[in-house]
């Protein structure tokens, strides 16, 4: 892979992972653009190992404390990682099918109408951290498919619910983050 090509990658995926757009596809669409449909798999993972790694940087008194402190916040955590697992299977044939670079298009669409929608839509749900933290999950788990933005998907739930969740700011950092702010 030419060393432009990487830098390019490596900034639009830096770029595009904190914002509520799929910072995947438009990797991908970036390599069709410039004749590179096919990059090792392994540059992908590295691109998304270094935006944790930044992340987990930037974070690291936030995560600290969690660990040290608020264990009792962890276990939220983990409340919203736990649909992901079943997903990853159920949603398993659909990515396989969406992976093709025709239907890009239509899940960036799709992720549109979730960011359109979060500003439309309004519940009145009384606050529940378990409860909150789990639909995220299972709005973060809709990412598994490309084009589906994580972000958006984790952006828009609280605002279609309106739980007053404080620890939403950590999912528009672009992570699955329920942390109650103090």
């Amino acid at each position: 892979m030419p060393l432009l090509l990487a830098l390019l990658l490596g900034a639009v995926q830096g770029l595009t992972e904190f914002f509520p757009v799929s910072s995947s596809s438009h990797m991908k669409l970036i390599k069709m653009a410039l004749g590179h449909s096919e990059t090792p798999l392994i540059f992908d993972l590295a691109c998304h190992l270094g935006t944790l790694a930044a992340l987990v940087g930037y974070m690291r008194s936030e995560i600290w404390a969690l660990l040290r402190t608020r264990r009792k916040e962890l276990f939220t955590f983990f409340m919203a990682l736990l649909p992901l697992i079943p997903c990853y299977f159920l949603l398993s044939p659909l990515r396989s099918w969406a992976t093709s670079s025709h239907f890009l298009g239509l899940f960036l669409m799709i992720t549109g109408g979730i960011l359109f929608l979060g500003q439309k839509i309004r519940f009145y749900l009384i606050k529940r951290p378990m409860r909150d933290a789990f639909l995220i999950g299972v709005m973060q788990s809709a990412a598994l498919i490309p084009g589906i933005s994580r972000s958006a998907s984790t952006i828009s739930l609280p605002s279609w619910v309106l739980t007053a969740c404080s620890g939403v700011l950590f999912f528009r950092r672009g992570i699955f983050w329920l942390i109650q702010s103090r």
